[in-house]
């Protein structure tokens, strides 16, 4: 993925690491993450409401960017005995939600340690998007539907049962588009 921080800095994210390709000079770049095995490439980006760089990596290590250097926070392999990251999805600076091929989890950070985070609710499955509307209504897809995330009680009602490639929000028309085989759905 791609993303461009608070100063203009554009991030890329590759089975090599991960890559700061620096404002006003995009011809140089620097390497945060080293070259690694393919287990350990760089597979999403998200920045969090301080516009802090987070890497997800496809072994399931998730990590936080802290000056110059990346931080570990959590572990999904070692938690949940999954890998990949697909998604980074942040409710608040202490909340996120994390899907991939081992689940989708709500994690949290209440201590004093801001690197370290907690698993408060795990749904094993193989989950690919989350996207959010305008409202603050949080949809993920699996590879077994589509759900509607409810924020309070960290719970997951279906909105849709059969086998989802995508979803996203339609902001314009306030509708859920859900990607299937045989075509889009509104």
């Amino acid at each position: 993925s791609i993303r461009e921080d608070s100063y203009q800095n554009v991030w890329v994210s590759t089975t090599d690491g991960l890559y700061l390709l620096p404002s006003g000079n995009i011809g140089s770049n620097q390497i945060y993450l080293p070259q690694m095995p393919t287990q350990n490439s760089c597979t999403k980006l998200a920045h969090d409401f301080n516009h802090r760089i987070w890497v997800g990596t496809k072994s399931g290590e998730l990590f936080i960017l802290d000056g110059q250097e990346l931080v570990p926070c959590f572990n999904f392999q070692d938690q949940f005995g999954g890998r990949n990251i697909r998604a980074i999805h942040f409710i608040s600076n202490h909340r996120m939600l994390i899907a991939g091929d081992f689940g989708f989890a709500v994690l949290s950070n209440r201590a004093s340690d801001k690197h370290k985070w907690h698993a408060d609710r795990f749904f094993p499955g193989n989950f690919k998007h989350i996207s959010q509307s305008h409202s603050g209504r949080i949809f993920v897809s699996s590879a077994e539907g589509a759900y509607l995330f409810d924020t309070l009680h960290n719970a997951l009602d279906t909105v849709y049962k059969g086998r989802v490639y995508a979803t996203a929000f339609d902001a314009e028309h306030a509708r859920l588009a859900i990607g299937k085989k045989d075509g889009l759905f509104l």
